[in-house]
């Protein structure tokens, strides 16, 4: 990928704040972040329960409103023309969460499932036999039998929905996709498939990650920059593997120090992957 096609982020964060308020109460859930996602990038946003990491993510998607502050989608702020943002953030934005069967409607089959975003957004360029043809594409895309799209959510496995949940928010060619906890739902050897099918789908295709995650054993297999936020602010950023060998924040050593292996040695993961390049 050529360094011109780096130079606009796909999505910048500045200043973006969310204060939520009921009645005479108010909770302030993030404050004054600032980042940037470039394309063909993974940037991780890592923290605990109630850092206010998948706020964000919500906000950068389009699903939350921010109080303050800018998200930028490659280079426009298309906060006063909502049609237009809505339209753009569909072709540029999607998002896969953590349970893919609770975004899934169950009464729809797989092939429906994946061609609603195709439906709404290319039904006249494509066509019935286009859109078809699309959802065969998507699925062998996410290395699944195309005779899978007969199939309702229930019949497939909780590995086999999630890469339906890829494939549907591939359809559209998006430059990022927001993946909330996309593999704490499943077993780990399922993990490891889906996190190399997430990194051969971007080495293919360019698009950037935004990985929201609690785990960073999963992140620091994916992972080109980390950004570890607590109580609604990002505390610190960097390069994937400097953060992780050399923590400034007191926040990523408990992140660290959670992680259960076998091995004292490799309960770190910046200790893993030292030790597979030396």
């Amino acid at each position: 990928m050529s360094e011109s096609s780096h130079d606009t982020p796909v999505i910048s964060v500045r200043g973006v704040a969310k204060t939520y308020r009921r009645r005479h109460r108010e909770t302030t859930v993030l404050t004054d972040i600032d980042l940037d996602i470039r394309a063909g990038e993974t940037l991780a946003l890592v923290g605990e329960s109630g850092s206010g990491k998948t706020t964000l993510a919500r906000i950068v998607v389009g699903l939350t409103g921010a109080t303050a502050g800018q998200v930028l989608t490659l280079g426009e702020d298309l906060a006063g023309d909502r049609r237009r943002a809505s339209a753009q953030r569909a072709h540029t934005l999607q998002m896969v969460f953590q349970d893919p069967y609770a975004s899934m409607n169950p009464r729809l089959r797989i092939r429906d499932v994946i061609a609603e975003p195709l439906v709404t957004h290319r039904r006249a360029a494509l066509g019935a036999s286009g859109i078809r043809a699309e959802v065969a594409r998507l699925l062998e895309a996410v290395d699944l039998d195309p005779d899978l799209a007969a199939r309702f959510p229930h019949e497939c496995s909780g590995g086999q929905r999630q890469r339906i949940a890829i494939a549907r928010a591939l359809a559209l060619e998006p430059r990022l996709l927001v993946l909330d906890e996309p593999t704490s739902a499943l077993d780990v050897s399922v993990q490891a498939t889906i996190l190399d099918l997430l990194r051969e789908i971007q080495q293919r295709t360019g698009v950037a990650y935004l990985f929201v995650s609690h785990d960073l054993a999963v992140v620091s297999g994916i992972a080109d920059r980390i950004a570890v936020m607590a109580d609604g602010r990002i505390e610190e950023a960097g390069p994937c593997r400097e953060v992780l060998s050399a923590p400034s924040s007191a926040v990523t050593r408990r992140l660290l120090d959670s992680i259960a292996h076998p091995d004292p040695r490799r309960a770190n993961p910046a200790h893993a992957s030292a030790g597979a390049t030396s």
